[in-house]
Order: C-alpha cells, then sequence, then structure tokens
C-alpha cells in the first residue's frame, strides 16, 4: 500500500464516499491508472448513482477495510447523504488548491464532515432541502464554531439569516465550487445581505 493509497483510504473512511472524478483529481491529479490500481487491490468499490438521466460513478472502501478503519456506516446513506458528502469533497477539493487541510468525520448533525488546518476547524455542512434541521441548530446548538455551508442557491438560507449576523459562518453555492477563482468562493451575511468574503 502505497502512502497516497493510504491518505485516500483514512480520508474515506471519515466521510464514507468520494465521486470518482474528485478521487482522481484530489488524490492522483488526474490520473485514473492510479485509481483503477486501488480497484483492482480490492481497497475501493465503486458504484453508479442514477439521477435522472445522469449516472454519477462515486467509490466507498472495501468493507474490510471500512471495519479496519472504523469508517461510516455506509448502509445508513441516503441519496442525498451520498450528494452531500459528493460535494463535501467538492469544496475540499477547492480549498486545497490553497492549503493542506485534514478531513474528520463530524460527530455534530447535520455536518457531514470537519475540515482541519493549523489548529482552526471548520464544519461543513451541505443545505439541500433540510433548511429546518439548520434553523434548529443556528436557534438552538450554535457555539461559536467556525462553520461552511454549501448550498445550491443563497436564497435557500433565507430561514437561517436571523441566527447568522457576525457569527462564523462562510458559505459558498454549487456554481462557485464548479467555477469561482479559490480567492472568491464564500460569501457572508451582512445583516441585510449576502455579501462576499472580504480577505
Amino acid at each position: 500500500m502505497t502512502e497516497n493509497e493510504m491518505k485516500v483510504i483514512k480520508t474515506v473512511a471519515e466521510i464514507g464516499v468520494i465521486g470518482a472524478n474528485q478521487l482522481t483529481r484530489i488524490f492522483f491529479r488526474g490520473n485514473k491508472k492510479k485509481t483503477r490500481k486501488m480497484i483492482q487491490k480490492g481497497f475501493l468499490i465503486q458504484h453508479t448513482l442514477e439521477q435522472g438521466t445522469k449516472s454519477i460513478p462515486f467509490f466507498t472502501l472495501s468493507s474490510v477495510l471500512n471495519k479496519q478503519f472504523e469508517g461510516v456506516q455506509l448502509e445508513y446513506l441516503t441519496v442525498k447523504a451520498i450528494l452531500r458528502r459528493m460535494l463535501f469533497f467538492q469544496l475540499y477539493g477547492r480549498l486545497i488548491e490553497q492549503f493542506p487541510f485534514t478531513v474528520e468525520r463530524s460527530e455534530v448533525e447535520p455536518f457531514v464532515g470537519v475540515l482541519k488546518r493549523n489548529g482552526l476547524v471548520f464544519h461543513v455542512g451541505v443545505v439541500r432541502g433540510d433548511i429546518e434541521k439548520w434553523e434548529t441548530f443556528f436557534k438552538w446548538h450554535y457555539d461559536n464554531e467556525r462553520i461552511i455551508l454549501v448550498t445550491e442557491k443563497l436564497t435557500f438560507l433565507t430561514p437561517i439569516q436571523p441566527y447568522i449576523k457576525d457569527k462564523l459562518i462562510r458559505v459558498t453555492t454549487d456554481e462557485n465550487l464548479k467555477t469561482a477563482p479559490t480567492d472568491d468562493l464564500f460569501y457572508e451575511w451582512d445583516g441585510t445581505r449576502w455579501i462576499k468574503e472580504e480577505r
């Protein structure tokens, strides 16, 4: 097992699922042969998610490795949960263009995972039709954690706006993850509108 393969295994164990393109781009610089080698070695299992006319390939660890590295219990993951995890890795892939981060699982609902850098902890959530959960969290459970949210559209976050002014919360969108420069990924809520994060 190579050092990079071990990094893949430990990282995927924390979140449970990674998209095929994300795996190849983030860990193997686009070299699909290295991904295929991990499949051949029995480290990764490939799956396909059918979304309308689209087929989305993704990977999980083999059951043996998932058990060995105390990975996420995959049998409980819904389609939405799988997609959230893939968006987590899309964010991770963009952030490591600038800085190294480590990945950990989140013990706090409704977050997908945690990113750590230089002692800073960022709780990452993906908002997808579950805004009530987030409203409850910010109203009753938020304790000044650093949070990054990924949402399809900023307008979907209207219910949580009363709770997040002057908080350590940054937001990005699906579109920003695809097209925005890394320095221009995030928004913050100033009390009346979403503004680009000042750096």
